[in-house]
């Protein structure tokens, strides 16, 4: 476990993870009804996937290997996002990458979560 002052930091990466899957919920709710993603959204999105994905590295590095599987998984789900954000992609590969994309993550976050909680 990553501990910084008493505290474990697996719970601030879990608090950032949430954040972004609850934006990128957002971001596709926007994009359904065919309105502009607010640049904001996008930001939070990045940066909390920045934030959240740095501290479970540190924590891999400082021997919690449970997380490699993780980090794995969310290396997946990055190309997939930077090839929706920077593809030129037909409607149907869109939702098809979009699909496989949103899958990942929950499943990655659910792991993470069962690796905190145990």
């Amino acid at each position: 476990m990553f501990y910084l002052a008493n505290f474990n930091m697996l719970w601030i990466s879990a608090l950032a993870i949430g954040i972004v899957i609850i934006v990128g919920f957002l971001m596709v709710s926007k994009r359904k009804k065919k309105e502009p993603v607010p640049t904001l959204y996008k930001a939070i999105h990045g940066i909390g996937t920045i934030i959240g994905a740095s501290i479970v590295v540190i924590a891999a590095f400082m021997g919690d290997t449970r997380l490699w599987t993780n980090i794995i998984l969310a290396t997946i789900i990055v190309v997939l996002g930077l090839i929706m954000s920077f593809g030129k992609l037909t409607k149907s590969s869109a939702i098809k990458i979009l699909s496989l994309h949103m899958i990942i993550a929950i499943t990655c976050y659910v792991i993470f979560l069962y690796y905190i909680f145990i």
